[in-house]
Formats: structure tokens, C-alpha cells, sequence
């Protein structure tokens, strides 16, 4: 009996723990995307300004930099370095008023944060 408790202790343990982990994925993946959905918009608006497309880059820059650490920790290095990447690359083309190209990278960047939160999801497929 007292084995039968140990196990399900542990399995509740790793049920819980890979909830508030994905629940923290999910949280934090979904304010970048909704802060490069906005970056995306304002970019197709011409009123808005150069330097305030770079504001706003450096804002989402400065958030991912918050984020980035914890998910070192979660997610695999080549996918954290991939959305590194496509925010760096944003953030040059606004600087060179690529604009089309910029939102190429905004799309990149917003899949590979919606392919994490999919693929961290714990559901049959994942599991086999």
C-alpha cells in the first residue's frame, strides 16, 4: 500500500508541475504574440512613426529578454534561439524601414511561439 502512494504522489507531482509549466508557456508566449500582433498592425499604418515602431520592437525586445531565461529551462535551446532570432531580425528591418520583410519576421517569430505552446500541450499525439 504505502508503494501505491508513493507512486501516485509522484504522478500527481509531475501532472501538476507540467500544468504550471505550461500554464507559465502559455501566458507568456500569448503576451509576446499579442505584442507583435500589435507591432504587426501598427507597422501596415502609415501615420505611425519609424521611431515608434522601434519603441515598440525594443518593448517586445525587453520582454522576451524577461521571458527568455525561464524557458532556457523548458523548452529546447534551438527554439528559443530560433525566436531570438526572428525578434532581432524584426527589430533590424524596422530600423532599415523594411517593412514587408519585418512582418515576414513577425510571422516567424508568432508560429514558433504558437508551435511551442502546441507542441509543450499534453494530449495523445504528443505523447506517442
Amino acid at each position: 500500500m504505502r508503494e501505491i502512494t508513493i507512486i501516485l504522489l509522484i504522478i500527481t507531482l509531475v501532472v501538476v508541475g507540467h500544468v504550471y509549466v505550461y500554464s507559465y508557456l502559455n501566458t507568456t508566449s500569448n503576451s509576446i504574440i499579442e505584442e507583435l500582433q500589435s507591432l504587426n498592425t501598427n507597422i501596415n499604418k502609415e501615420e505611425i512613426s519609424l521611431e515608434s515602431l522601434i519603441e515598440k520592437s525594443d518593448d517586445i525586445k525587453y520582454k522576451w529578454n524577461e521571458i527568455k531565461e525561464a524557458w532556457s529551462n523548458i523548452v529546447l535551446h534551438e527554439e528559443v534561439d530560433a525566436i531570438e532570432t526572428a525578434l532581432i531580425r524584426t527589430k533590424a528591418k524596422i530600423e532599415t524601414d523594411e517593412k514587408e520583410e519585418a512582418i515576414e519576421d513577425i510571422q516567424t517569430a508568432i508560429f514558433l511561439l504558437e508551435h511551442i505552446k502546441e507542441k509543450e500541450k499534453v494530449n495523445l499525439k504528443n505523447i506517442f
